[in-house]
């Protein structure tokens, strides 16, 4: 039995990071999962360092993200805290605001309800 040719899958998930001064933007779309969790934190993470105050993350178009997503930004927050910058998370989209709700951290997080204008 032969397979026909398979294009890859496209990701499930997209960061686009908007390095700036002083702070960096970084957008995450599409959905935060198990498969895609340590390549979104290796970017993120590398954003954060990146910053000279720190990172603003739109979530605004994040469709899903699983508990190992939760745990990448609980992650990231705790980097922030060693550090003398910030992560605001912004636009936080209805499903992680239910997520936050569930495991009750939402309250760890500095949360801005619209992503900051883009200056370009």
């Amino acid at each position: 039995m032969t397979c026909p040719d398979h294009e890859p899958a496209p990701p499930t998930v997209a960061v686009e990071v908007r390095p700036g001064a002083p702070r960096t933007s970084a957008r995450v779309s599409g959905a935060f999962d198990m498969e895609n969790a340590a390549e979104v934190r290796t970017e993120l993470i590398a954003a954060f360092d990146a910053s000279g105050t720190g990172l603003d993350l739109d979530l605004s178009a994040l469709t899903f993200c699983d508990s190992s997503g939760l745990n990448i930004l609980l992650n990231l927050r705790q980097h922030a805290a060693g550090s003398d910058k910030t992560l605001v998370l912004e636009a936080v989209s209805p499903q992680l605001a239910r997520l936050f709700e569930l495991t009750e951290t939402g309250h760890l997080f500095t949360i801005r309800r619209t992503p900051m204008a883009d200056p370009a």
